[in-house]
């Protein structure tokens, strides 16, 4: 077998779903070439498909290193990046790919991170407005389990019934109180 003829057989491997052997097909061929970079993202790619984004970090690392600039091997640190659940340096990444000029791809791994970075973040909550018409978090008291202390409850004053509230201890309370005088059972976040 030629030094490139291991890249076509895996990549024919890889389009039939044979991804692991795909893999031993590219890991032998890549001791006879190892700076071999069309090589290392079949490889990538194939470990991609097997859920391995470790493996794939470290194979991209190693053909970024020959071609810094290669469009396919960012293309493949950052989905491996983003599926690990780095999306800060996933969307770095991706984002260095798309200068480049990468895929379609590309734009739609980008739209992912960015919308799990949004869905994500603690002030992506929508605040329900309360009858007087004020924002509010939605969780205003959080309280612990007398019997459980790692048992953590949302809890509203405003839904329960009394005799919820009558087991409702007065610890521990994440937040500080609402300087709002008629309800100061509210807590706020910020």
């Amino acid at each position: 077998m030629s030094p490139y003829e291991f890249v076509q057989r895996a990549q024919k491997l890889i389009s039939g779903g044979q991804h692991q052997e795909a893999v031993k097909v590219c890991r032998l061929g890549l001791l006879a070439q190892p700076k071999d970079v069309e090589g290392r993202l079949t490889l990538g790619a194939a470990l991609m498909a097997l859920g391995r984004y470790d493996e794939v970090l470290a194979e991209m690392r190693v053909a970024l290193e020959v071609e810094p600039d290669n469009a396919r091997a960012l293309t493949l640190k950052g989905e491996g990046l983003l599926r690990k659940g780095d999306r800060a340096a996933a969307i770095g990444i991706l984002e260095r790919a798309q200068s480049l000029g990468a895929s379609t791809q590309v734009r739609l791994l980008l739209d992912e991170a960015h919308s799990e970075a949004r869905a994500s973040s603690p002030f992506s909550a929508p605040k329900t407005p309360d009858p007087g018409g004020r924002p509010r978090p939605p969780l205003t008291v959080d309280y612990v389990d007398r019997d459980d202390p790692t048992k953590h409850y949302p809890f509203r004053r405003e839904n329960a019934d009394p005799a919820q509230l009558a087991k409702v201890p007065s610890f521990p309370v994440v937040g500080r109180p609402d300087p709002d005088p008629d309800d100061g059972l509210r807590f706020s976040y910020d």
